[in-house]
Parts: C-alpha cells; structure tokens; sequence
C-alpha cells in the first residue's frame, strides 16, 4: 500500500536552463531515480523531502501526472509543508525528519 507520498534523497542539483530561478533535481528512492525541477531554496544534495508520485491524488482532489516541462523530465512534484498539511509553509521543500529514502510519508519512518 502507498499514499503516493514518498521520502527521497536528493542527489544532484543542476542550475535551469531556462529559469534562472528553478534547479533540475534529481533524486532517489529506494532503488529508484527521479527528477523533477523545483524554485525551493532550500534544497541541498543529501537532503531528503518528499515527493508525489505520478497518479497520486493531492489534498486539493487534483491528481499529479508526470509531465515534460521545457524539455526536462518531472516524473515527481516536490512537496512544502502546506500541502502535506503538517505546517503553513510553502516557500520551501519540506524537509522529513526520522524517515529514510523510499519510506511513504504517510505511514511513517522509524
């Protein structure tokens, strides 16, 4: 079972191309690899967020689908705080702590 809310680890960072204020993230999940972009400042290598997964229902009744945006791959959507609703904050990646990479936000970590 999955709430398609999944803790992943950022594992590189790349300046936009094209938007000089976003970045190309790439990440990990268990032995999976995403990218998705992001304008999150605070997003570091190594650290871990969350990310929907494609076809997953968000908390507004909208279902998140991958998508090609400027010719860069989003298979996941970075989540802020508001939107998984543990916070108000939306100007920054959430960032899960006691969870590991590959584990569902949801139904905890360890």
């Amino acid at each position: 079972t999955s709430t398609g809310y999944s803790v992943m680890k950022i594992t590189k960072l790349e300046e936009h191309p094209l938007d000089e204020k976003a970045h190309i993230v790439s990440l990990k999940c268990g032995d999976q690899s995403y990218q998705t972009v992001s304008r999150y400042q605070n997003l570091e290598e190594g650290k871990l967020v969350v990310a929907i997964l494609d076809g997953s229902i968000k908390f507004d009744g909208t279902t998140f689908h991958k998508s090609i945006q400027k010719n860069i791959n989003v298979d996941v959507e970075l989540c802020c705080g508001k939107e998984l609703r543990v916070n108000d904050e939306f100007r920054e990646a959430f960032i899960p702590e006691g969870y590991n990479d590959g584990d569902d936000f949801f139904l905890g970590g360890n």
